[in-house]
């Protein structure tokens, strides 16, 4: 859940010339740590022995950012880069790292919306009885019974794709 505190390019506190940033919570501009000729700041390549200091997190990387330094692509497993760079020369540690991030929220998410839904439909199915039962049975069959992945394939292409999206579909389905 911390994935910036372990794989980021950002330094967690930054010195330079007497004052202290914060670059992963807020970043500072470029101005300020005297780049003039553009307006992002690459912070390892920044000029630091004579301006001040970084307290770097243990991996250099963002999931998105290439590692220059790497001769070939895919690389080996190294220090800078623990699990080896993918085809793009991309860490593969950082990109697995915010990668499970998001696997966990949807799982989290799916699992929070269809315990809800299906102990709220359980609990009124058999506190009621009847015929909200025998209804309640019903909708639970037919629900049970449509293709799940293929009616997600249809509204994802109908409805811009989001988590969410993938989380109220799965939930709906799936309790």
């Amino acid at each position: 859940l911390g994935a910036e505190l372990i794989a980021n390019d950002r330094p967690f506190v930054l010195k330079y010339d007497a004052k202290v940033y914060f670059p992963v919570f807020s970043e500072p501009a470029a101005s300020d740590l005297g780049i003039t000729d553009r307006f992002t700041i690459d912070y390892r390549k920044l000029d630091l022995s004579s301006h001040g200091w970084a307290m770097f997190p243990p991996v250099h990387f963002n999931p998105f950012q290439s590692n220059e330094a790497v001769e070939s692509y895919p690389s080996r497993p190294s220090l800078q880069n623990p699990m080896g760079t993918d085809d793009r020369g991309r860490d593969v540690f950082a990109r697995l790292l915010y990668g499970f991030r998001i696997s966990f929220f949807y799982a989290l998410g799916v699992w929070a919306i269809t315990y809800l839904i299906g102990v709220s439909v359980g609990l009124s199915m058999g506190f009621f009885g009847g015929k909200i039962d025998f209804v309640g049975q019903r909708v639970v069959e037919v629900i049970s019974s449509i293709p799940q992945f293929f009616l997600l394939i249809i509204l994802v292409s109908i409805f811009e794709p989001s988590m969410w999206l993938l989380v109220g579909i799965s939930a709906a389905f799936g309790w």
